[in-house]
């Protein structure tokens, strides 16, 4: 018989579970670190440490990751659309999250949807008030009126005469 050379293969341990504390420094970590690859333009880098990560992210920095990863994907027009889904996650899962928000009211307004731009920055402005971006874009924008209502109104005009 010819003998194998080699070794036999063993089952590797899954890594020791970390703990509580240990998981919020690494998510805290990783954040820190996405926001330095976001300060220096290397969004690629910040998706890719981020995007395996948040969802594992302690509940209390998930939002943050989350709202990272999708200002990381806003850089490339064609990614807008999973910014948006993120962010819309986001806010389901915590509607106190201003900044998914304002982000939202700036997609919304790239993509020529101001009425719901507008909503999203009101609704940033409930949260937090001194909102530089959201108080401007509101400002900004006044809620459209309403076209004044013709004499007679809609019955009226069916009936008149061409």
């Amino acid at each position: 018989s010819v003998a194998s050379s080699e070794a036999p293969v063993r089952a590797s341990a899954p890594p020791p579970a970390l703990e509580p504390a240990d998981k919020e420094r690494a998510a805290e970590q990783a954040l820190r670190q996405a926001g330095g690859f976001f300060d220096k333009e290397k969004y690629w880098d910040a998706i890719q440490l981020l995007e395996p990560q948040v969802a594992s992210m302690p509940e209390r920095l998930r939002t943050r990751g989350q709202t990272m990863l999708a200002r990381c994907y806003l850089k490339n027009p064609k990614w807008a659309r999973r910014a948006e889904e993120v962010l819309l996650e986001v806010t389901r899962a915590d509607p106190r999250a201003v900044d998914a928000w304002a982000l939202l009211g700036s997609i919304y307004e790239s993509k020529g949807i101001r009425s719901r731009a507008l909503n999203m920055y009101k609704k940033a402005l409930e949260l937090k008030p001194d909102h530089e971006e959201a108080r401007q874009y509101v400002a900004a924008h006044p809620p459209e009126e309403p076209p004044p209502a013709e004499e007679g109104g809609l019955f009226r005009k069916l009936l008149r005469k061409p």
